[in-house]
């Protein structure tokens, strides 16, 4: 089960009242239930692609979670590894991003997305070399 589909199934669990179409409907009408059945569903190892932004930030609204949380899920379940431990992007991402007004949250994770689906296959980086940072 990927990421994205873990973090629906774990919601449903903690909360037997959200249905795909309860989940749908606290987006206020971002996504569908089919929506959030698609990228629940246990049997899919990977989505083909990441929601949009409105889906990303309604998804976390729906579920009561920070956006970044839904949107790195997201990213992994399409097959991008954020939990490289040298990936520097990850840990640099300031938690109080969630702490942003919601515009500026859509505009972060539109970026995001955007950059992402700009690559699809991500290059390789090459190897850290310690003492460049100076961290």
């Amino acid at each position: 089960m990927h990421a994205l589909a873990r973090l629906i199934q774990d919601a449903r669990a903690t909360d037997p009242s959200l249905t795909y179409a309860r989940i749908a409907e606290l987006t206020g009408g971002v996504i569908t239930g089919g929506s959030v059945g698609r990228w629940a569903n246990p049997r899919l190892e990977r989505l083909d692609r990441i929601p949009t932004p409105e889906g990303i930030l309604g998804l976390a609204k729906a579920l009561n979670m920070p956006p970044l949380k839904v949107l790195l899920a997201a990213a992994e379940s399409a097959g991008i590894d954020v939990s490289d431990p040298d990936c520097e992007l990850i840990g640099r991402v300031p938690h109080s991003v969630t702490d942003l007004p919601p515009k500026l949250q859509e505009q972060v994770v539109s970026l995001l997305r955007a950059v992402i689906e700009a690559y699809p296959q991500m290059p390789q980086s090459p190897p850290h070399h310690e003492g460049g940072t100076g961290a």
